[in-house]
């Protein structure tokens, strides 16, 4: 006992009257450095399995997310193997396996958790997202949006909420809070702009916190911003974009600012878009384009990082460093990803000859 007590003591801060040495602070790594990273083999099971096929990539929330990218893995060791099994991507981009039955949806988590909801009370067409535990329903109405949640593996909801808004079109989930609360976009018809909702979804209710352009949206749950990229024609330039910022604890514009003429990631309407509170990216990545005439479009990837308080244009894959650099070099990232943290997941194949192994690069900020 007096041993621990001692040890304790030391703990503290206290040996032979000094104080004990601080702990050096970690290095943070410098741009386009990578953070950590994971290699990834194959699914054993699926001797014709090509990582070179994979054209996206999809997530889940969390500092080390599981992945599919043409198979399901997780990041927690440094090497994994890949599984043909799993849920797959929804359209919104969840990783969840949904069934349409006759009379019933199978919605299966991640977790394990399954459950079977009658169309009687979500119907066929509404979108589902998993909340850890439990999941989420989200329809449009004719009022606005209807928000259904189950837990514990139960057909009956734990609660339903109505969200009123007029003409909604579509809802959109655009990001997350960092307590788990989901962010959405709904759409109106006739109208060029999105109202941003917070759905609490431990009690089932609802709160406006902005309205902002249709368009692409980067959440960022750290700063509370986020950044919307839209069509934003413009003279000389039919098919130019614009950038702007906004503050949801405010409701307000932050920023905004004119993006590159067509030709880049900027001006795509594939791929992602990022934003960490100061730098807002764009990645796209198009692979090649085979008809029975022959090659109709060749590969190609781009990237586009912008100072969003100033607006300038600071970096594209001809100015990639270090890890970024090598791996973004002949298109061999496939998908780049935002993460909650502010940083990005890339991935990315080892080579182009090489089709059976890929890598996972973690970066702490935009690359």
């Amino acid at each position: 006992m007096k041993r621990l007590v001692s040890s304790l003591i030391v703990v503290a801060g206290c040996w032979g009257g000094r104080s004990a040495p601080e702990a050096p602070s970690p290095r943070m790594p410098e741009t386009g450095e990578a953070e950590w990273t994971v290699e990834v083999e194959a699914p054993a099971d699926a001797q014709d399995f090509d990582f070179g096929a994979v054209t996206e990539a999809v997530a889940t929330r969390g500092p080390r997310p599981v992945v599919f990218a043409g198979a399901l893995f997780s990041t927690d060791k440094p090497r994994v193997v890949a599984t043909s099994e799993g849920p797959r991507p929804t359209r919104d981009g969840e990783l969840l396996g949904v069934v349409q039955g006759e009379d019933a949806a199978t919605v299966t988590t991640l977790r394990g958790e399954r459950f079977t909801i009658p169309y009687a009370l979500v119907p066929k067409e509404a979108r589902w997202y998993d909340l850890a535990p439990g999941i989420l329903a989200v329809q449009g109405t004719e009022a606005g949006a209807r928000f259904t949640r189950f837990d514990g593996g139960r057909s009956s909801p734990s609660w339903v909420h109505d969200a009123a808004a007029a003409g909604v079109t579509s809802v959109r989930r655009v990001g997350w809070f960092d307590g788990g609360d989901p962010l959405f976009a709904l759409d109106h018809e006739a109208a060029s702009n999105a109202t941003l909702l917070r759905l609490a979804a431990a009690k089932g209710s609802s709160a406006t916190l902005a309205t902002v352009p249709k368009g692409r949206i980067a959440f960022s749950p750290r700063t509370g911003q986020l950044a919307v990229v839209f069509d934003a024609p413009r003279a000389g330039c039919e098919a130019c974009s614009r950038a702007e910022v906004y503050d949801l604890r405010s409701g307000k514009q932050a920023a905004g600012f004119g993006l590159l003429a067509p030709g880049d990631a900027t001006a795509s309407d594939v791929g992602t878009v990022g934003f960490d509170g100061k730098v807002l990216w764009m990645y796209s990545y198009r692979a090649e384009v085979h008809t029975d005439f022959g090659l109709q479009g060749s590969e190609s990837c781009g990237y586009d990082a912008y100072d969003v308080a100033t607006g300038q244009h600071f970096r594209t894959l001809s100015s990639a460093a270090r890890d970024w650099r090598r791996i973004s070099a002949g298109c061999r990232v496939r998908a780049l990803l935002p993460m909650a943290d502010g940083g990005a997941l890339a991935f990315a194949l080892l080579s182009n000859q090489e089709r059976r192994v890929a890598r996972v690069y973690k970066f702490a900020a935009p690359p």
